[in-house]
This record gives C-alpha cells, structure tokens and sequence, in this order.
C-alpha cells in the first residue's frame, strides 16, 4: 500500500451568524508522496493560556509527478480567546467560528518536503461588500521513517470585515511539530497522531497579543495504489 501522511489545516471562512473570521491555528503535518490521489481527514483541539481551538479539515491530494503534488483542503475551525472579549461581546459568541478553504502546492525533495499554500478572497466576500481575507503559509517537513515526521512553518493571515461594526485582524504564526505514531486500519486507511506547538501574534482591532498552544490532530487519510 502506498503511503502518505495526512494533512491538518486550520483555517475559516465565517458564515452568516457563524461570528467572524476565526483565524487558522498551526499548519499540520505535510503529505507524504503516496503515487495515486488520495483523500484524508482531520481533529485537532488544543490550546494555551487563555485560548482553545477544536478544528477538522477534509481535503484531496492530486499529484502531478514524482516531485509535485496540489492538495485543495476545507478546514473548519472554532477558536476561544479571552484576551478577544471586545469582538466577542459584539457577537454575543463564546467561540468564534468559520472555515477555510486552502489550495497547496507540494514539493518532494528526497525525504524534505516544501509546501505553500494560499488563499484569498476580495470585495463582495463572506465578510461583506467591502471585506476580505487572505492566507499564506510555507511549511518544510522531514520525513524520518515510515512513521515518524517532523515540520516547521510560517503563516501570515489577514481580515477585515463587518461583524456587527467593521472590525480588523492580522495574525502571524510559527509553528513547529511531530508525527509520533501511526497505525493501519485496514481497506487502505491509516490512523496517525502528531503533535504542534504553535506561537502566534495577533492584532485584532488595533490590540495585539502573542501567544503559545499546543495541538493534538488525529489524521487519516486512504490512498489509491
């Protein structure tokens, strides 16, 4: 069977009385070359100081040759923070919610792969006629064994929007992680955990905020032979 690790992205796109634009938390681990497309699903849910995530993501790897996969993913995301009380109030939300939907290029150098992934919407989006939101990411992973895998990334994120008053967000993130186990489930499906740890400097309505979480996925995903 061939394999592939899995990916795990969080990302948002508030919709209607979902509440505003949730930003992404950590990039997850990278997929590996598996030969044939693929589909794969995630959960993760962490947090830190002041802040807690629940995320799932379901996307599809296309390769296009040895060296080169896209992947097209949709990441649904709810994030808690207290140190967000102003924006909450607005909405009257415990939790803000949304999704992203995500377009990656991948990139296999020997056991080092290189993903960017983008994405972006103008004027007439989901956070109004004026509104917009954008993310960038590059993420390097190392693939160890079979099993295990290392990554590190960088992404930048930006809205603006209407959510009950205009309001504004721009969030830089560093995050760094681990596949540490993964097990076959049988049918083509595999089972993987992985851990992240993630820094994070937000500036939502003029405040900024930096912080620290920690995110556990469960990831599987099935590749055609």
């Amino acid at each position: 069977m061939n394999r592939r690790w899995p990916l795990a992205f969080p990302v948002v796109l508030a919709l209607g009385a979902a509440g505003c634009i949730s930003m992404a938390q950590g990039v997850g681990p990278i997929p590996a070359p598996g030969g044939g497309e693929g589909i794969h699903a995630a959960l993760a849910a962490g947090g830190g100081p002041g802040r807690g995530t629940v995320q799932t993501a379901i996307g599809a790897v296309l390769p296009a040759a040895d060296w080169f996969a896209a992947d097209v993913t949709i990441l649904v995301n709810g994030v808690y923070q207290s140190d967000n009380g102003g924006l909450r109030d607005k909405q009257d939300l415990t939790v803000n919610w949304g999704l992203w939907p995500l377009l990656s290029g991948i990139f296999y150098i020997g056991p080092v792969d290189l993903r960017i992934s983008l994405f972006g919407i103008g004027g007439g989006g989901p956070e109004g006629p004026g509104g917009y939101m954008g993310h960038a990411s590059g993420t390097l992973g190392l693939r160890i064994d079979e099993v295990h895998a290392l990554w590190a990334g960088f992404s930048t994120q930006a809205v603006f929007g209407c959510c009950d008053g205009e309001y504004d967000a721009v969030s830089y993130q560093v995050p760094v992680g681990l596949v540490f186990e993964r097990v076959a489930l049988g049918g083509g499906w595999d089972l993987a955990f992985a851990v992240e740890a993630l820094w994070s400097r937000e500036t939502i309505d003029g405040q900024t905020v930096d912080g620290i979480s920690l995110l556990l996925h469960v990831l599987t995903d099935w590749v055609e032979d």
